[in-house]
């Protein structure tokens, strides 16, 4: 084997290892669409919940996580900045810093008002590995 294939060869075996060696998720972003169901996440990946809100009618989002989940963002972006009182969406960004099953669970209502467990609330387990 002369120099020129074997110094080929050791490039192409290092992109093949360096390959291997690092796997990037995809983000995923969740929806009300993705309430009671299970997710899979790598340590150190992140998600994004995107909840719809109006909080102009005084309903808003409240979310908890388990302590294996960060909240890294959390932000409301109205959908239609030109009309009063339209709704938008809730939106969090959040990474897995713990292995193991974690849990965001969150609920919709006025925040002053008792909670009378006929409210919209949200739930979503993530396996992180």
């Amino acid at each position: 084997m002369n120099r020129t294939m074997l110094a080929l060869l050791v490039v192409m075996l290092a992109l093949i290892w360096s390959g291997c060696a690092t796997t990037t998720e995809t983000p995923k972003t969740l929806t009300e669409a993705d309430n009671g169901t299970t997710l899979n996440l790598k340590l150190g990946g992140t998600l994004t919940l995107r909840l719809s809100e109006n909080p102009t009618t005084g309903f808003s989002w409240s979310i908890t996580t388990t302590d294996g989940l960060v909240v890294e963002s959390d932000k409301y972006a109205p959908e239609h900045t030109d009309r009063v009182g339209a709704g938008g969406a809730h939106e969090w960004v959040l990474r897995a810093t713990k292995e193991g099953t974690q849990r965001i669970t969150g609920i919709y209502k006025r925040p002053w008002m008792n909670t009378t467990g006929t409210e919209k609330t949200f739930e979503l387990t993530v396996n992180v590995s």
